[in-house]
């Protein structure tokens, strides 16, 4: 089986910034996933495997904006 590197970097990517940025979020987030019942794959992207639900493709050309907002300084943030 060949995962997606690309979708499984993302998600690492995006956790540590979540656990970094928002942990109370990453916490709420992680109770949620561990709630999904077992074929929530199916129920939820209509592909039987999670697996497989990494080849799926984007809704879009528009990237995702994964850049945390800087409370410090609003005027020069990324996001």
């Amino acid at each position: 089986m060949t995962l997606s590197t690309g979708a499984l970097n993302t998600a690492v990517m995006l956790w540590k910034r979540l656990t970094e940025d928002q942990p109370a979020v990453a916490a709420a987030l992680a109770m949620q996933v561990r709630a999904l019942p077992e074929d929530w794959s199916q129920r939820v992207l209509g592909v039987a495997r999670p697996h497989a639900a990494l080849e799926l493709p984007t809704s879009g050309d528009v990237p995702m904006e994964i850049e945390a907002y800087d409370a410090a300084d609003w005027e020069n943030c990324p996001a």
